[in-house]
This record gives C-alpha cells, sequence and structure tokens, in this order.
C-alpha cells in the first residue's frame, strides 16, 4: 500500500502541469492566454514561473488516498461479497482465483467508480477553480494597475467556459497551502451553496463510469492470464 500511495505521488506531480495547461485552454474568453499547449506550458514557467504549473495540486494530492481506498475498497468489497453468494469455495489446498464474470466485474467497477468520484468531486471543483484564480492573478500581474479590474473581470468570464469552475474571491487567490483551499471552499459555499460542489458532475460520471467498469475488467483479466503462467 506503501509503494502504490508513493507511485501515485510520483505519477501526480509529473503530469500535473499537463492538468494546469488543459484547464487554461479550455477557459474561453480574451483573458491571459499563451498559445497552443507547449506554448502555454513556456509562457506559464516565464511570465508566472515554474510553481504556477501546480497550481490546485494540493486538493489533487488531498484527494489520492481516499479516492483509492475507496474505489479499490469498494470493489474488493462488492465482489467477495458476489462470490460469497455464489458460494463456489475452491479445492483444499488450492489459492482461489477469485474472478468474476465479465458483466458483474464491469457493473462493480462501474459502481466503485461511481462512488469515489460522488466522493471526491468537490475536491476536483475546488482544484480547477484554483487553477483558473492563478490566471486571473497572472491576467492582474501582465497589467497596469488601472486595468487590473477590467481583466478580473475577463479572466472571471473566462472561467465560465468550463462548468463549476470560476475564480474564487481575490483574498483566496492570494493566499496558499490549505488557507488557500479553505478560503475556496468558503467562496464556493457562500456563492452557490452545496450544489457548487458538484457543478458538472454528471459529464464527469459519464466518463468516469465506462472508464471504471473498463479499467477493472481489464486489471482482473491480466490478473488470470499471468497466475496462468506462473
Amino acid at each position: 500500500m506503501h509503494d502504490c500511495l508513493i507511485i501515485g505521488l510520483t505519477a501526480t506531480m509529473a503530469c500535473f502541469p499537463l492538468d494546469v495547461v488543459r484547464t487554461r485552454l479550455l477557459a474561453k474568453g480574451n483573458g491571459l492566454r499563451y498559445g497552443g499547449p507547449f506554448q502555454t506550458i513556456a509562457g506559464i514557467v516565464k511570465h508566472e514561473g515554474p510553481s504556477a504549473l501546480y497550481s490546485g495540486v494540493l486538493p489533487a494530492l488531498i484527494g489520492m488516498a481516499p479516492a483509492g481506498a475507496i474505489f479499490y475498497g469498494l470493489y474488493d468489497l462488492l465482489k467477495h461479497r458476489h462470490l460469497e453468494a455464489v458460494g463456489a469455495p475452491p479445492p483444499p489446498g488450492t489459492v482461489p482465483q477469485l474472478q468474476l464474470e465479465a458483466q458483474w466485474t464491469l457493473l462493480y467497477g462501474a459502481l466503485s467508480g461511481m462512488a469515489s468520484e460522488i466522493v471526491l468531486y468537490p475536491l476536483e471543483v475546488v482544484r480547477r477553480r484554483i487553477q483558473l484564480q492563478s490566471m486571473v492573478m497572472a491576467a492582474a500581474k501582465a497589467s497596469s494597475m488601472k486595468h487590473t479590474a477590467g481583466l478580473m473581470a475577463v479572466a472571471a468570464a473566462a472561467a465560465g467556459g468550463i462548468k463549476g469552475a470560476v475564480p474564487g474571491t481575490s483574498a483566496a487567490a492570494a493566499a496558499g497551502g490549505l488557507r488557500r483551499v479553505a478560503l475556496t471552499c468558503q467562496d464556493i459555499w457562500k456563492a452557490e451553496g452545496p450544489a457548487g460542489f458538484y457543478a458538472g458532475m454528471a459529464p464527469n460520471l459519464i466518463q468516469v463510469l465506462p472508464s471504471s467498469a473498463l479499467s477493472y475488467y481489464t486489471y482482473d483479466r491480466f490478473k488470470v492470464l499471468l497466475q496462468a503462467q506462473v
């Protein structure tokens, strides 16, 4: 479990800048833009500093452990309860190959992914808003003081291109670490209530359900194949 957490943290840190770039490219409007993916990475590093590529990484890291616990834990629970219900004990002295029929693997994988997504989705909303707060701050810094308010409005309008991901207050954008996460949550709650933490979740579930189902189906099939070769 410890090794899996290390691998997950490493993968998140290595790939997170691509998530920031995706958010910037999806934001519509006339806000601060650098161009395509590679130009965006170069522009962020040059004008905002390398740390801007990790804007919003803290909510992602916070959600890693509970996401994995729910995703894998619920699937194992459903799987073992199903196998107990059908009652097919292995012969004495043998190692059971606990596998489900394809339709059950797909179903339980989809349910596990859905449960994990519903519980952890608020952190994803917070992550997106922090990323767009950084976009707002970059636009403000690139302008003169007399144009700052106008650029803040433009960047806020650009953020509207991503459902459920609009910047928070300037206080949240200027804060750092856990304080920034807390202030962003406070902004969402005050402006939109609890529903704000689940804005845009439906399209995300449409993506998560088949992805989780196929992930577990592929994992179980390859596990059986590899065990057969040992």
